[in-house]
């Protein structure tokens, strides 16, 4: 439990002892308070008495403290909403990554699945030329026009290969320049959470100076 101290203040000329949890230091600041108005009040109209005096400086002290409390209430409620709203941003980016990071894994996926049967029918349709003209040749000389026209089969299917090949490329290059668009969302998104971070503390600041 904390100990309670006796401290002697004086207000407008007379002494009054005070007990208090607070410090000595922080009661005589508020008496010092309370002795400033009763003068000011006095100096403004000799005439009162220093009861009457005493009860002005009361009522202007409430006055001033209920109009700051409204004020510092009114305070809050505009940092309140904008608090609530940088929470409400901050989960809307997490979700926005979240669709990127989603986008990004598909696109990912159907390039691999494209290359990966692009070559298996490519690696197939080669092999089955090259056991064709492996048997042709096992034949014997009169088939050498067979032979000749797998050959132009072969080339041909050289060129489609080719052409996958380039439809491969095309597809990676897509996955780039995607990847390029998904790295620079991530560092929109990093600069977002920065500046959250940093009006949030500002925030964060301006209530605990208010709160004091």
């Amino acid at each position: 439990m904390t100990d309670r101290k006796k401290v002697i203040v004086n207000i407008n000329r007379q002494d009054y002892t005070v007990v208090s949890i607070e410090s000595e230091e922080y009661i005589k600041e508020i008496a010092r308070y309370v002795d400033e108005n009763i003068k000011e009040i006095l100096d403004k109209n000799s005439k009162l008495s220093n009861t009457m005096a005493g009860v002005l400086a009361a009522f202007n002290i409430a006055d001033r403290y209920y109009k700051k409390s409204y004020e510092l209430k009114d305070i809050k409620e505009n940092v309140v909403k904008p608090l609530n709203e940088l929470e409400e941003t901050k989960k809307e980016l997490e979700e926005t990554k979240i669709k990127i990071e989603i986008i990004k894994e598909e696109s990912e996926a159907k390039v691999k699945a494209i290359k990966e049967e692009s070559e298996t029918k490519i690696q197939s349709i080669i092999e089955e030329n090259e056991n064709e003209i492996k048997n042709l040749k096992e034949e014997n000389e009169p088939y050498k026009e067979q032979l000749l026209k797998a050959k132009n089969e072969i080339e041909q299917l050289t060129k489609k290969n080719k052409q996958f090949e380039n439809a491969i490329q095309i597809k990676e290059d897509e996955l780039l320049s995607n990847q390029k668009i998904i790295n620079d969302l991530q560092d929109k998104i990093f600069e977002h959470q920065m500046e959250i971070v940093q009006m949030k503390k500002q925030l964060e600041e301006s209530l605990k100076l208010l709160d004091k």
